[in-house]
């Protein structure tokens, strides 16, 4: 058997999924908006690597004139910047090429850059819901410990 034939998944009422006019020009405007996106969270990222840089030059000439409790905390938000810039990058990413892969499938009737589309749509979500997951997760924890350092000072 194929690897094709392996891969594929039986519809339930026995037909295949139809790509019509108006789905069509939903997934084109869905590309279109993911895009839109995907250019802002790219500006916003470079955004935050010359807030990052900008706050490093800041640390690094200003620890002459401060003492180095300032100069470190300009460097750890400057660090902080940098992680929460690559961290967003990837997601970025996957809805651009979303985006790309779409408007291929759409303009040229290319199923694998269809199916690659979703792929990167899937991967941004997938991304973003163990993203979301983690920082409720720290939330929690962070909950947890100022309760205990709360209640500790009673005692």
């Amino acid at each position: 058997m194929e690897n094709n034939e392996k891969n594929q998944v039986a519809p339930k009422n026995g037909t295949e999924l139809i790509i019509d006019t108006q789905t069509k020009q939903n997934l084109d405007e869905t590309r279109k908006w993911t895009m839109f996106f995907a250019i802002l969270g790219f500006i916003g990222i470079g955004f935050m690597v010359l807030a990052a840089l900008i706050l490093l030059i800041i640390g690094i000439f200003g620890s002459s004139y401060w003492n180095n409790r300032e100069a470190v905390m300009f460097g750890g938000l400057s660090a902080l910047y940098l992680v929460l810039g690559a961290i967003y990058f990837l997601p970025i990413l996957y809805l651009l090429k979303f985006s790309t892969n779409m408007k291929n499938a759409i303009e040229k009737a290319e199923q694998s850059k269809l199916t690659s589309a979703f792929d990167y749509l899937k991967s941004h979500y997938k991304f973003v819901g163990i993203l979301t997951i983690i920082l409720f997760a720290v939330y929690i924890l962070a909950a947890v410990v100022i309760g205990i350092v709360g209640l500790s000072s009673f005692l």
